[in-house]
């Protein structure tokens, strides 16, 4: 056994059990321990926010009349940066937007 724990012994069992059957009924098995289940998938590659939305947001910002469509536009600014992992992009809106609310 592997882990001298009570889950340890069920894994050794368990283990035994699976191999035995398979020896008895002539099955070939390939085992890889649970390995596969544990790998983490690769995170899908996300394109930051380009530029140009970037300054297209900012400028928006700027010269928006009145407080609450300011709030409103940095509530999706910020779920739009988010989305594309861009926390340098939401920090500069995020300023614009502080500027235009104070």
């Amino acid at each position: 056994m592997e882990k001298q724990t009570p889950q340890g012994q069920g894994s050794a069992i368990t283990f035994a059990r699976r191999y035995a059957l398979c020896a008895m009924l002539n099955i070939a098995q390939d085992d890889d321990d649970g390995q596969s289940a544990e790998q983490k998938k690769p995170e899908p590659k996300v394109d930051p926010i380009s530029p140009e939305r970037k300054a297209f947001i900012i400028d928006t910002i700027k010269n928006v009349k009145d407080i609450p469509t300011v709030k409103k536009l940095n509530t999706d600014a910020k779920a739009e940066c988010v989305a594309a992992n861009d926390v340098k992009a939401y920090d500069d809106i995020l300023q614009t937007a502080k500027e235009r609310i104070t």
